[in-house]
């Protein structure tokens, strides 16, 4: 398979901001603001065929919880369970190939 001249080659950024307070926190939520980074391409090969690629970084602030009412359990209380130090570090690659007919 040979590639076809001129590759499209797209990019992005974008900021997710945390939409969740402290108090709210748990591991079920995006609690995080997050930066994203992407970059991908689109390879025409012969015989109708198409290359797609797409790589993605997602980087997590570090952020600190220390008042998530999340993790109250009756008769117990407060078990702190969800409180401490989040951060994250996220790589997505995805790679498509397609036929038209």
């Amino acid at each position: 398979m040979a590639l076809q001249p001129a590759p499209d080659v797209t990019r992005g950024l974008g900021y997710d901001p945390s939409p969740t307070a402290n108090i709210d926190v748990s591991p079920n939520v995006n609690m995080l603001r997050k930066i994203r980074l992407g970059l991908g391409g689109s390879f025409a090969l012969k015989n109708g065929l198409r290359l797609d690629f797409a790589y993605q970084f997602i980087g997590g602030k570090r952020r600190d919880v220390s008042e998530s009412k999340q993790d109250d359990l009756a008769p117990l209380g407060d078990t702190s369970v969800f409180e401490g130090e989040y951060s994250s570090r996220t790589h997505v690659i995805g790679i498509d190939l397609m036929e038209r007919f």
